[in-house]
This record gives structure tokens, sequence and C-alpha cells, in this order.
């Protein structure tokens, strides 16, 4: 064998050394892709669940919410007419001791005007 063919065998046996080696590079690095999509996908999946379970209780809070709105409202509600009956009764109230004041000046001039007619015709009896 010429020198030329030991070259070209010896070329020959580098590239297939480059290209065994490129060839477990390859294998190597889809092995690690493999396994950073079985990573990724089990990442996925925890936020999914993850995610499932925020907008389940976000639902339960909006549902929490809108109840204590209804309450609120009620409330609201509530408090109006008790104000409203508070007002009412305090009118009435005054209006009753209005006419109960009334009554008893009224009441009470009448008597003291009896007693100084008493007094006046004892008085002129006297003398």
């Amino acid at each position: 064998m010429g020198t030329e063919s030991k070259e070209i065998v010896l070329r020959n046996e580098a590239l297939a050394k480059n290209k065994m080696d490129l060839e477990n590079q390859l294998q190597d690095a889809e092995a690690r892709l493999a396994e950073k999509e079985k990573c990724l996908e089990t990442l996925s999946q925890s936020h999914q669940a993850v995610l499932h379970e925020q907008e389940v209780k976000l639902k339960q809070l909006e549902l929490e919410l809108s109840d204590a709105q209804q309450v609120l409202e009620a409330e609201k509600s509530n408090s109006s007419k008790l104000e409203a009956e508070l007002k009412s009764n305090t009118e009435k109230s005054k209006a009753e001791i209005e006419n109960m004041t009334q009554e008893m000046t009224s009441k009470y001039d009448k008597e003291k005007f009896q007693l100084e007619e008493k007094l006046k015709l004892a008085i002129d009896d006297h003398n």
C-alpha cells in the first residue's frame, strides 16, 4: 500500500471516529432533550394543576363576595328602613310631647284661672 492509501485509510478512520463521536453526541443530546421535554411536561402539568386550583379558589371567592354583597345590600336596606322608622317615631313622639305639653299647659291655665277666680270670690266675700 502506498502512502496515499495509508493516508486515505487514516482519514477514513478519523472520519469514521468523528462520525461515531458525533452520533454519540447526537444521542446524548437527544437523551438530554427527551429528559428536558419530560421535565417541561411535568412542569406544565404542575402549572396547569396550580392554575386550575387557583381558578377554583377564585370562583369560590367570587361566590363569597357576591354573597357578602347581597348581605351588605340587605343590611343597607334594613338600615334605611330602620332609619326611616326611627325618624317617623321621633316625629310622632315630638308631636305627642307637644300635644301633651299643650294639654297640660291648657289644663294648668284653666285650673289657675279657676283658682284665681275662687281666690277673688273668697277675698270679695271676706271684705
